[in-house]
C-alpha cells in the first residue's frame, strides 16, 4: 500500500479537526447535517481530555502521523519501532473514537457530523497502519 494514501486520510482528519477548532475558538455554531446538534457534542465536558481540546489532541496526532511517514526514511531509529510506535498510537485513537461514538449515542444523545468524521479517520489510519 502506498503511504500517500494514509497521509491523505490524515490530512483530512487534520482538517476536520481543524475546522472544529476554529469554529469553537470563534464561538460560531457547527451545522449538522444529520439533524442533530454538534454543538452539544462539541462543547461537552467529554471535548477535552486531561485538559486539553480533542480537537488539539486530534491535530497533534494527524500532524505526527503524516511527519513519521514522510520522514520514516530518514528516521535513524529502526522501522520496526516506528512503525509499531505508529500503529500503537493509531490503535489508541481507533478505541478513543469507538468511546466517543458511545458517549454521543448513550450520554448525549447527540451526533456531530464532523465528530463521526474524525472517528471514522481515526479508525480507517489504524487499519491501514495495520495492513501497512
Amino acid at each position: 500500500m502506498n503511504v500517500w494514501w494514509i497521509i491523505g486520510v490524515a490530512v483530512l482528519g487534520f482538517l476536520d479537526a481543524l475546522y472544529i477548532y476554529v469554529k469553537k475558538k470563534r464561538n460560531e455554531k457547527l451545522v449538522c447535517v444529520i439533524g442533530s446538534d454538534c454543538n452539544t457534542v462539541i462543547r461537552s465536558r467529554y471535548a477535552v481530555l486531561f485538559g486539553v481540546d480533542n480537537t488539539v489532541i486530534g491535530m497533534i496526532y494527524y500532524v505526527t502521523v503524516i511527519l513519521v511517514l514522510v520522514l520514516a526514511p530518514y528516521l535513524t531509529l529502526s522501522s520496526v519501532v516506528v512503525w509499531w510506535g505508529l500503529r500503537l498510537v493509531a490503535g489508541f485513537a481507533a478505541l478513543m473514537s469507538v468511546y466517543l461514538l458511545y458517549i454521543q449515542l448513550v450520554v448525549l444523545k447527540e451526533w456531530c457530523d464532523y465528530c463521526l468524521l474524525a472517528a471514522l479517520v481515526n479508525i480507517v489510519l489504524a487499519v491501514l497502519l495495520f495492513v501497512l
